[in-house]
């Protein structure tokens, strides 16, 4: 019995010498005794604390804003399409058609939206007008269809598709655009009575490019003829010819006040063509020349004699 008492203190006294060790490495305590929860053995650890200066006063950081750190801004072209267009589960299928129906061959763009990015995909239609997207991503979309040289979307529709195996139908009608076309304006927006102002015509055959875009082209050397019609005065000829740009220029002039309009033809066309309201002037007359020149112009120079001259004859002197 009494072997095992000491053995028992003996076990006892290494165990507490062993968790003093481990308390004296795990503990720190500053400004004397610790508190019973951080009493030795407790195996708690706490951080070493500073005494803080006498006369110390911490600064007040509360309005006091900490900026982000920026990065070097990306630019983006807006006016390029960045956005993905095919990698979704998503579809849009429709049919395209024309004046004369079904367009087989037609060229179709789905164009996606996400804020100021746009991305654009071109598919084909089939021998019966049928064109089918498959594979892209949902979002907002407008769909618009072609054929070179003078089928095109004016008014392209809007859909907006699921992006978790969305499926829309959008059908596609596209309008002929060929042929002359004759236009004209005066080049001020504000003519006034008296003011002689140039009027610019335009003749110029449409056409659609490889974007799909009605486009003007200009025809040159023809003739085109502008019929002035109440309250308004052409000067020079009332025919003349385009520029190679198409352009045709002629000069008018509102004698009263309101609206007028003119007639334009060319090639076949008579468009009529109305203007801005004329405003309050005052018609200038034309001022005579000065008057030495008006002097000049009125003064002939004598008419020549229409009578021959007579022929001289000389006399010989009578001999002595």
């Amino acid at each position: 019995m009494v072997l095992l008492a000491v053995l028992a203190a003996t076990v006892a006294g290494a165990c507490s010498s062993s968790d003093e060790a481990r308390s004296a490495d795990t503990t720190t305590t500053v400004g004397g005794t610790a508190p019973p929860e951080l009493a030795i053995g407790s195996n708690v650890s706490i951080p070493v604390t500073l005494a803080v200066p006498e006369g110390f006063v911490a600064p007040d950081t509360r309005g006091v804003v900490i900026p982000p750190v920026l990065g070097k801004r990306k630019e983006v072209d807006h006016t390029e399409p960045v956005l993905p267009v095919v990698g979704g589960t998503s579809r849009i299928r429709g049919l395209v058609t024309g004046p004369d129906g079904p367009v087989e061959g037609a060229t179709v763009r789905l164009e996606r939206f996400v804020g100021e990015d746009f991305g654009r995909l071109d598919v084909t239609t089939n021998k019966d007008g049928i064109y089918e997207a498959q594979g892209i991503f949902g979002g907002r979309y407008r769909v618009r269809a072609w054929l070179k040289p003078a089928l095109a979307t004016t008014e392209p529709p809007a859909v907006f598709l699921s992006g978790d195996h969305g499926e829309a139908g959008v059908d596609v009608l596209t309008e002929k655009h060929e042929g002359l076309a004759l236009q004209g304006a005066l080049d001020v927006a504000e003519p006034h009575v008296g003011e002689k102002v140039v009027f610019r015509a335009l003749l110029s055959r449409q056409e659609v490019d490889d974007n799909g875009i009605v486009q003007g082209v200009g025809i040159p050397a023809a003739d085109v003829q502008l019929t002035p019609l109440d309250g308004l005065q052409a000067f020079g000829d009332d025919t003349t010819q385009t520029y190679p740009d198409g352009f045709a220029l002629f000069t008018v002039m509102c004698t009263t006040t309101g609206d007028h309009s003119v007639i334009l033809s060319s090639s076949g066309l008579a468009v009529p063509v109305g203007l801005p309201p004329c405003l309050e002037g005052v018609i200038v007359p034309d001022e005579p020349p000065p008057a030495d020149e008006a002097t000049a112009s009125t003064t002939t120079a004598p008419r020549p004699s229409t009578t021959p001259p007579r022929p001289t004859t000389t006399t010989k002197a009578n001999k002595p």
